[in-house]
This record gives structure tokens, C-alpha cells and sequence, in this order.
């Protein structure tokens, strides 16, 4: 079965017709559930090597999420391949709940996970090697009117 491509990756191949400005970037963290070893994990800082022992809760192939966590394994001179996936899901809500119910960890959006964290649900750490972020991006056809509500709302996120 032909790999599944991010939708940035699809919609770069469109005609020339499309404008992509970033306008958010968006941080990835490690989540965990909160139990002891975790606890002291986020005394010690938690560093790459760490993630190749725990079981991993992962995005779905051609996710922007998964596609950087690649990155910054190969960056650590690592694959994928190297991860005890355990499970591949297509939703945030899942992947966190499935932290916060002990199944494993994770790598997401700092933005996603900050109701959990916010709510004692679960743990949050950077790498000790660094940090990872994605670029969110506003796609739009440049030759499409684009009213002033329209122009507005990118002003807006933007901003955001």
C-alpha cells in the first residue's frame, strides 16, 4: 500500500496556484502519564535515550507531528525504527487519553496537551537535546478573491 503523504506534502504538488504562509510555530513535547518514575524522570530531565525504552503511543504515517518527530531522530543519528511503537492513532484526544491511562507516552502539540497538564492528567517535558517544532501553515489559492472577513481571520491568526 502506497505510504499516505502529509497534507502539506499534497498540496505542495498542486499548481502553482497556492500560497502557504506559516503563521504558527507550534512546539512538540513529550507527554507521560504522572506516576513515580515519571515524576522523577522530570526531576532528572528526560533525554533521548529514555524514549527508546518506553512504549510509544504515535500519530498516524503522514501526520506534520510524526513527520518531525523523524526529523529530530534522524537529527540524534536515530529512526523511527528505533521507537517501541505500541499503538498508531489518528487522534490527539486519543493519544492523550491513552497517556493519561497509563498505556504508554507521546510526542504532540504543547498547545493540544495543555488541558491535560493544566488538569493534572499528565506530565509534560522538553528534550534535554533540544526542542522540536512544527510550522502550521494558511494555504489559499493566491487568484481567489478573498474578502475582507477572509483577510481579517489571516490577519488575526497571524497575530495568534
Amino acid at each position: 500500500m502506497e505510504e499516505k503523504r502529509d497534507i502539506f506534502d499534497r498540496l505542495m504538488h498542486l499548481p502553482v496556484l497556492n500560497i502557504f504562509e506559516p503563521f504558527y510555530k507550534d512546539k512538540l513535547v513529550l507527554i507521560t502519564p504522572i506516576s513515580k518514575k515519571y515524576l522523577k524522570m522530570k526531576e532528572d530531565g528526560f533525554h533521548i535515550k529514555d524514549l527508546l525504552k518506553e512504549p510509544i503511543i504515535m500519530r498516524e504515517e503522514g501526520s506534520g507531528t510524526r513527520k518531525e518527530i523523524k526529523e529530530f531522530l534522524k537529527s540524534q543519528k536515530l529512526g523511527i525504527s528505533d521507537l517501541n511503537i505500541i499503538a498508531i492513532l489518528n487522534s490527539t484526544e486519543a493519544i492523550k487519553r491513552s497517556v493519561q491511562n497509563k498505556m504508554g507516552i507521546s510526542i504532540m502539540s504543547n498547545l493540544a496537551v495543555q488541558d491535560f497538564a493544566k488538569d493534572n492528567k499528565v506530565l509534560v517535558f522538553d528534550f534535554e537535546e533540544g526542542n522540536m517544532y512544527r510550522n502550521l501553515y494558511i494555504v489559499r489559492n493566491k487568484d481567489m478573491y478573498m474578502s475582507k472577513c477572509a483577510l481579517k481571520f489571516i490577519k488575526f491568526m497571524k497575530a495568534f
